[in-house]
């Protein structure tokens, strides 16, 4: 058996291969790390690298994508004000279905049976700027369908290993916990919206949640 995991280097994609490698102790783990021109891609694929090499998967495959990116170093760096008031500045449209696209693509060139993806999400969650409907249990559902629809032979499932039998979304400090479980302590992944010399900004919606998460985990 053959498993392709979306490897972004953020915590959710490194649980997701964890649980993956655990799960499925037999199969052959490849990862794909896809640098669609996020401002942080460079300090992404370097951690999701070394996340590959330590759990032992086949190889990474980076694939460049130009231009997708919707925001850039002069976005609002805060985030807080979104786009249009209501989504986040790091939004980009449809930006799931083209990195599943391309998941997919691979997959199929590797002969894999299941692609793992790092998305937790179970349906979009109002009023909440970083939930969107290309990172929901339905999309996912539907990407498959769409995915085996358009295959010439073999089929591929999608598999979204955080949340598929949940009925409530993990919630970021789960995420890390079970994380600290495999060993992974708090520089092991990589979240950052706006890095500074490769680094975490500590200043982001994603780091700031970060580091409250470690400072309550710490204290527990």
């Amino acid at each position: 058996m053959k498993i392709l995991c979306q490897m972004s280097g953020g915590a959710d994609s490194v649980l997701a291969a964890c649980r993956a490698k655990e799960q499925y102790p037999n199969a052959d783990l490849y990862g794909i790390f896809i640098d669609y021109g996020q401002v942080a891609a460079q300090a992404e694929e370097t951690t999701a690298q070394k996340v590959v090499e330590r759990l032992g998967l086949v190889n990474l495959k980076v694939v460049t994508v130009r231009n997708l990116y919707n925001g850039g170093v002069n976005s609002v760096p805060d985030d807080k004000e979104g786009v249009d008031g209501k989504l986040s500045a790091v939004y980009t449209p449809l930006r799931n279905v083209a990195l599943m696209g391309i998941t997919a693509a691979h997959a199929a060139v590797i002969g894999a049976d299941m692609i793992v993806t790092g998305n937790k999400g179970i349906e979009q969650i109002e009023g909440d700027p970083y939930s969107f409907k290309d990172s929901t249990r339905k999309f996912h559902e539907l990407s498959e369908i769409l995915i085996n629809a358009t295959l010439e032979e073999g089929g591929i499932r999608v598999n979204q290993i955080l949340s598929n039998t949940l009925a409530k979304k993990m919630t970021k400090k789960d995420v890390y916990a079970e994380l600290l479980g495999y060993g992974f302590r708090y520089d092991a992944t990589f979240s950052c919206f706006y890095p500074v010399d490769g680094k975490e900004c500590g200043e982001c919606h994603n780091c700031i949640e970060k580091k409250l998460i470690f400072k309550e985990l710490n204290n527990e």
